[in-house]
């Protein structure tokens, strides 16, 4: 009977490899965020357009919210892990700031996920399913 003997470094060096290819592989599925999305929310009966425009550079990304008074206002902790986004809107409505902090998977040209919205005077937080579509260009 023969023996078999492994060649553990050559074994560990195609492990490595193999990692390093799957890595690379994810690091490629990075979402394309670049562009203007647009969503509705209803307030009291009334429905609200929003946008953000967003500008991508490799990892990092940036962007503007804009509301439909025009004005812009820079998104915060704006973050993108593969197809993952999150971010922050931070406005002044009636003297109060108040911070909307968003995620969601983008795939293709659809952004699904939550918004967290704090409560009022120290209440609860309020939780929302949001979904944004790509503008087309």
């Amino acid at each position: 009977m023969r023996s078999i003997r492994i060649n553990w470094t050559a074994l560990l060096v195609a492990a490595i490899a193999m990692s390093f290819s799957n890595f690379v592989r994810a690091d490629d599925k990075k979402a394309n965020v670049a562009g203007t999305w647009e969503w509705t929310t209803q307030r009291q009966n009334q429905e609200q357009k929003h946008a953000i425009k967003l500008k991508q550079d490799g990892d990092k990304v940036t962007g503007v919210y804009v509301p439909a008074s025009g004005d812009e206002i820079a998104l915060k902790d704006v973050k993108l892990d593969g197809n993952k986004l999150s971010f922050a809107i931070t406005r002044t409505i009636q003297n109060n700031e108040r911070t909307i902090k968003y995620s969601g998977t983008v795939e293709g040209d659809t952004i699904k996920g939550k918004s967290e919205t704090p409560g009022r005077d120290g209440g609860e937080a309020r939780s929302r399913d949001w979904e944004a579509k790509k503008k087309a260009a």
